[in-house]
């Protein structure tokens, strides 16, 4: 569960999360690295683990920069953090392995870059067209293993081996399916490799 440093209290902000999960979280999340930062609001969420309301907290990050100040503040127990097959820039920077050598549990999100891998050429094209050729050579690249380019992205998020947790969002149950049959594939670590030799860098 995330939560704001908003006008509720962060109490009130995991209650109402439970009432709608029927469970208290195992975790709470600063939604951003404003809020974690905010020494307020840090107080109060660690005082959520203190009093075993929750058992681990984090922070939502977007970038190394973020995580550079957030662990100049206050270590986290978990950092999420977006990452996939385009996007590798935490991975080859040597962010994860920091991370994970410091004891810090990460959850991946945006695996399928918030649903841009699923998109058509031709909307990837007019809505993305920065993105539009090394996506095209990504399709290339996983085709040779059989695979669409959100495949290839979850297969080699998994492949990692980081031992946290992968957070992917879904529409159906058949799409939650779709995605656990994908990871029973095997995919030869030299299309992975082909993958990441684009190493695309484009922030927007």
């Amino acid at each position: 569960t995330k939560i704001k440093s908003s006008s509720d209290s962060t109490l009130n902000q995991v209650s109402d999360s439970s009432m709608r999960l029927g469970h208290y979280p195992y975790a709470v999340l600063a939604h951003s690295k404003a809020d974690y930062l905010n020494p307020i609001f840090y107080e109060n969420l660690n005082k959520l683990k203190e009093d075993k309301i929750v058992k681990k907290i984090g922070v939502s990050v977007y970038n190394h920069q973020d995580i550079t100040e957030i662990l100049s503040f206050n270590k986290p127990d978990i950092i999420q953090l977006p990452l996939n097959i385009l996007d590798t820039r935490l991975y080859l920077d040597g962010t994860i392995d920091d991370l994970v050598s410091k004891k810090i549990t990460l959850q991946i999100r945006s695996v399928f870059l918030q649903g841009l891998f699923y998109l058509s050429e031709d909307k990837i094209k007019k809505l993305f067209f920065d993105a539009f050729e090394a996506l095209k050579n990504l399709k290339i690249i996983a085709n040779k293993a059989n695979l669409t380019i959100a495949e290839l992205s979850l297969l080699w998020i998994y492949s990692l081996n980081f031992k946290g947790k992968i957070i992917l969002g879904v529409d159906s149950l058949e799409q939650l399916r779709n995605h656990f049959f994908t990871l029973t594939k095997n995919v030869n670590s030299v299309i992975f490799e082909e993958a990441l030799s684009l190493n695309y860098n484009n922030k927007n």
